[in-house]
């Protein structure tokens, strides 16, 4: 049996429909990846600006520890200082002393001071020794920086 042209005519709805189909497709991957994309940059600059955070809130507090009489005695250990926020990050941070827990028990004391910061929804500890100069005046002696959970 021979075929008309009139038997061919709904064929090529069907190849336009398979390739509209398939121009679709492939769109909404390239719009998948792209969000993926710029959802990455996003949480990128996130961490970025914590880590800026707790850095600059390290000096800051070293800042502030170096402008009292006697750091070791005038500082509470354990004791987060109050939050800092700027430009949409934020951080605290806290003096500990791991030996006893005092900080003025003499100079020779394992102090650590911890700094937490926060930007979005990255946050970073960057945490450091401290020794004290002749002077009194707090100097790191060790580090380490971290990521770290959400809340200190």
């Amino acid at each position: 049996m021979k075929r008309t042209r009139r038997d061919r005519r709904g064929s090529i709805y069907v190849v336009a429909l398979a390739a509209a189909a398939l121009v679709t497709v492939i769109g909404l991957g390239v719009m998948a990846v792209a969000r993926v994309e710029g959802e990455s940059a996003r949480l990128q600059a996130e961490v970025h600006d914590a880590r800026y955070a707790a850095r600059g809130g390290l000096e800051l507090a070293l800042r502030a520890l170096s402008q009292m009489s006697d750091w070791r005695t005038d500082a509470t250990t354990g004791a987060w200082s109050n939050t800092v926020s700027v430009n949409g990050a934020r951080w605290r941070w806290r003096l500990d002393d791991v030996d006893d827990g005092v900080l003025g028990a003499g100079s020779d004391r394992n102090v650590w001071l911890t700094c937490w910061a926060e930007s979005g929804r990255a946050s970073r500890t960057l945490r450091v020794q401290l020794d004290t100069d002749d002077g009194g005046a707090p100097l790191v002696r060790a580090g380490s920086f971290r990521g770290s959970p959400a809340t200190p």
